[in-house]
């Protein structure tokens, strides 16, 4: 009897495995289609932004002369700002860490956080100023969207 109810047991178990095996991949399946298509359609957010614009060809390369320009800024910036938290988060390691130099770092990732938001708004003050008043119109109702399609701001987590 043992041997037949350990048996039954067994089955049990592992169809209920192979049940939350595959919910997790339907789930994970699910999740992964949302964070590359979103509710905005596949694409990257400057690339979307485009799309939803309209811009014609002479915007679109002005667009993304202005795209390049502000990469170009960014990454340093963003490059900076995992140093500084790498630093910051090296204090951790001290007994006692030194709290005058941990808020040194944390006011030197203020300042460059502050320049990041800076550049950002007036990357997309240029944006705006490309597009004629309809789609400055359809600027201002999407801009909240684009932003929020953006990767969470700069810290240790991005690497």
């Amino acid at each position: 009897y043992n041997y037949w109810c350990m048996i039954s047991k067994t089955k049990v178990l592992s169809g209920v495995i192979t049940i939350l095996i595959l919910i997790n991949v339907a789930l994970l399946t699910v999740m992964f289609s949302r964070n590359h298509t979103g509710k905005h359609g596949p694409g990257k957010p400057h690339e979307w932004l485009a799309r939803q614009l309209d811009f014609n060809t002479e915007q679109q390369e002005k667009y993304k002369l202005l795209h390049q320009q502000h990469r170009n800024v960014m990454e340093p910036l963003l490059q900076h700002d995992r140093n500084l938290h790498d630093s910051l988060f090296m204090q951790l390691k001290q007994t006692h860490p030194d709290t005058v130099v941990v808020n040194q770092f944390i006011g030197a990732i203020s300042n460059n956080r502050a320049q990041t938001e800076i550049t950002t708004f007036y990357h997309f003050s240029q944006v705006r100023d490309l597009c004629t008043p309809q789609q400055q119109k359809k600027f201002d109702e999407l801009i909240g969207d684009a932003l929020r399609m953006l990767p969470p701001g700069p810290g240790p987590h991005r690497r």
